[in-house]
């Protein structure tokens, strides 16, 4: 999980803790935009990373200064082989914005969470006085398309916070320039610094059956970050305690589900089902989606023979050219749960890198 899922629990139990993002690098760095890490009072990490290593103890020891005054800053860190410890080589910088929270704070990151969780995109603000005192914080709802929406900014009274509106073109500017998940831009207004950082809505897996292959896929993708949700036509297969990681189980007839499922193109299709003609009814729907990521069990020649029932009963051969199958990357896997890493690796490989082809590290 994110570090923002830990924020209520870390504030219930200290008070106050510190927030420390990465919203922007260059180069090879140990950890990528939108990174985050919770500091407590002592010192600690509390949840999250930032990459690990000196630059993670730096950021933790300027946090730990940083809250004994309550003051925000943003940190930029060159990583080359003249650091006094590590003889860091990695080559790049990043700027880590770390600012204090308070007791105070829960309910917004709440809101911010509830919107995140139901697969919206928003742009998080947070105001500064220019010697880094937090003045307050606001929530930009985006478009599916990630575009801002046309009703205005909200932070729970419904508005872009009074002391920005003599910049809210600007402010609204940089945010509609946040074109990308994990993207940030820092602004100033004023006698003010806005850091507004890309928050994007959690990616929902739609999961049509409920075997062991299933089991596996639902466990593996909830842990990379996915809202799974496991549909069955059995409600033996498709309950809440067979698969405890799902934010959602639905026992229903393959094809009278559809008009049901909230799909966008952030969402990822996996189709697992028993059988051959259960997985062509939903494969059959699911082209029909906006879905970003389609994907079918079966070999080779399965595969082959369900395109061609599906065609000759009106299918569009390109619709099909989406669809990913056989599924998964190939890693030679046979268990159920090796089969569940190579699908999950290529649903995270789609969600990052749509449309890039895949790599592996020692191909560079």
């Amino acid at each position: 999980m994110d570090a923002l899922d830990h924020i209520a629990t870390a504030l219930g139990a200290h008070g106050v803790v510190m927030l420390a993002t990465v919203i922007g690098t260059s180069g090879s760095t140990p950890a990528g935009a939108l990174s985050r890490m919770l500091v407590g009072p002592r010192r600690e990490r509390l949840a999250g990373t930032i990459g690990g290593g000196c630059i993670e103890a730096d950021v933790i020891v300027a946090a730990s200064g940083l809250s004994g005054q309550g003051r925000s800053a943003v940190m930029t860190f060159t990583l080359t082989e003249d650091h006094p410890e590590t003889g860091m080589v990695c080559g790049g910088t990043l700027d880590v914005f770390i600012e204090p929270l308070l007791g105070s704070d829960a309910p917004f990151f709440a809101a911010l969470l509830e919107r995140r969780d139901s697969g919206d995109d928003t742009v998080r603000g947070t105001v500064s006085r220019l010697d880094g005192r937090i003045i307050c914080r606001f929530i930009i709802p985006l478009d599916r398309a990630g575009s801002l929406q046309t009703e205005a900014p909200a932070n729970g009274a419904g508005a872009l916070p009074d002391i920005l509106q003599p910049h809210a073109g600007e402010i609204l500017g940089a945010a509609g320039e946040i074109g990308r998940p994990g993207g940030a831009r820092r602004v100033t207004a004023g006698d003010c610094a806005v850091v507004l950082e890309r928050v994007p809505g959690a990616p929902s897996l739609l999961l049509f059956g409920g075997g062991h292959v299933s089991l596996a896929v639902c466990r593996i993708a909830s842990m990379a970050g996915f809202r799974v949700t496991v549909i069955d036509d059995r409600p033996e297969y498709a309950n809440a305690v067979r698969f405890p990681d799902a934010v959602e189980t639905m026992a229903s007839d393959f094809l009278a589900v559809f008009p049901r499922l909230d799909v966008r193109a952030s969402s990822s299709i996996v189709i697992v089902t028993r059988g051959h003609k259960a997985d062509e009814l939903v494969l059959g729907e699911s082209v029909k989606t906006e879905a970003g990521y389609i994907g079918m069990i079966g070999s080779r020649k399965k595969v082959a023979a369900t395109f061609d029932r599906l065609i000759a009963r009106g299918a569009s051969p390109g619709a099909l050219q989406r669809v990913r199958s056989p599924i998964g990357i190939d890693i030679g896997a046979a268990t159920p749960e090796e089969i569940a890493v190579s699908v999950v690796a290529e649903l995270i490989h789609a969600r990052r890198a749509p449309g890039a082809p895949l790599r592996f590290k020692s191909d560079r």
